[in-house]
């Protein structure tokens, strides 16, 4: 988990799910068998948007990181 300037939460991870996951992200679909996920959260709580990352290999998530100016790192492969 992770937390930006702004205060907004970010939950990162890898899911073998292909529905339940994203809306209104980068990639609204399950790319393959297991793909990272990223998860926005407001500093309130309310769920932003959602975001799968992955082809058809595995892709996995291990970290997450942000910086001063809001923007969000992923770590894994």
């Amino acid at each position: 988990m992770t937390t930006d300037a702004l205060g907004n939460v970010y939950l990162a991870g890898v899911t073998d799910s292909p529905s339940g996951i994203a809306s209104g992200g980068f990639q609204n679909t399950c790319g393959g068998w297991q793909d990272a996920f990223l998860v926005k959260f407001s500093a309130t709580g309310g769920r932003l948007w959602a975001t799968y990352y992955g082809g058809m290999g595995d892709e996995y998530c291990y970290s997450s990181a942000s910086d001063a100016t809001c923007n969000i790192y992923l770590g894994g492969y």
